[in-house]
């Protein structure tokens, strides 16, 4: 299954959302930093990330930037969470989804597994 990067400095909501997406059949990876998420995703094979807007090291937008300009990592979906409507703000910098808080889980997985999909047949060669 597809492993997702969660990115949010509330550790309750990350413990929470790791446990609900394991449940779910994904694999995880947490940090509570940009910095951090950075880091791991430069060591991972990730195939979507889940960002709170609101980091403490860095906004979600600073760090939408930074994925997008790893040639590694620019077509890796994200998907970015917050209690604002800041849609406009995290698609202009390169965010695939965005979330309002609070979300219904359901509408979390289908969110993730839909852009999981895209991405793979994105990434699968074309046939001749």
């Amino acid at each position: 299954m597809t492993r997702v990067m969660i990115v949010d400095d509330e550790l309750e909501m990350s413990r929470l959302l790791k446990m609900l997406l394991e449940m779910e059949g994904f694999t995880v990876a947490t940090s509570p930093t940009g910095k951090g998420a950075l880091e791991k995703a430069a060591l991972e094979a990730l195939g979507v990330f889940m960002v709170d807007y609101h980091l403490h090291d860095m906004s979600g937008e600073d760090l939408i930037r930074k994925l997008r300009a790893d040639p590694a990592l620019a077509s890796v979906p994200i998907v970015v969470a917050s209690g604002r409507d800041v849609e406009p703000e995290v698609k202009r910098a390169g965010a695939t989804d965005f979330m309002l808080k609070p979300f219904e889980p359901d509408a979390l997985i289908e969110t993730l597994k839909r852009l999981a999909a895209d991405a793979a047949v994105s990434a699968a060669p074309a046939q001749v």
